[in-house]
């Protein structure tokens, strides 16, 4: 709408001063952006590391039965998925698939989630400010394409025979 050489980011506080605080204040920006980012990737090492978010790694009450675990393993899933043997997974015990899995399951989960609260509300107010965009935007080419058509002389739901 803005034409080629304008940038989306140049939006007037008369559209949105939600839109245009966040693309004026550089630090606004970084901060929402960031901190967004910063969600996500606490959310990918929770899925390593905290069981509410990935039950399977529930330790074994007693590894040499798999079905008594914490997690209550049901008849249709009769191995632990966070003590699978390791035949199944890999064939050497240094592979890539071993150490991914030492690895996840001695990962703490405490930073994780102090980095996904801290985050949570800034990620939250990022996706709101993505709607707004999202509407004021399609707002904005609505009201374009009538003035366009207006301009060509084009009326709504008026046929020209020609």
């Amino acid at each position: 709408m803005g034409g080629s050489g304008q940038s989306h980011k140049k939006v007037d506080e008369s559209r949105s001063k939600i839109l245009h605080l966040y693309y004026t204040n550089r630090t606004v920006l970084f901060l929402f952006c960031a901190l967004n980012e910063l969600f996500f990737i606490a959310l990918y090492l929770l899925s390593f590391s905290s069981p509410l978010l990935s039950p399977s790694l529930l330790v074994s009450a007693d590894p040499a039965n798999p079905s008594s675990t914490i997690n209550a393993a049901t008849p249709s899933q009769p191995i632990n998925p966070a003590h699978p043997k390791p035949s199944l997974l890999f064939t050497n015990p240094w592979s890539a698939g071993a150490m991914e899995m030492a690895r996840a399951n001695k990962m703490d989960s405490t930073v994780p989630w102090i980095l996904a609260g801290i985050s949570v509300v800034p990620m939250l107010g990022k996706q709101a400010i993505n709607v707004i965009q999202l509407i004021k935007a399609s707002k904005w080419l609505g009201e374009g394409d009538v003035a366009a058509r207006r301009k060509a002389g084009i009326t709504a739901g008026v046929k020209k025979n020609r």
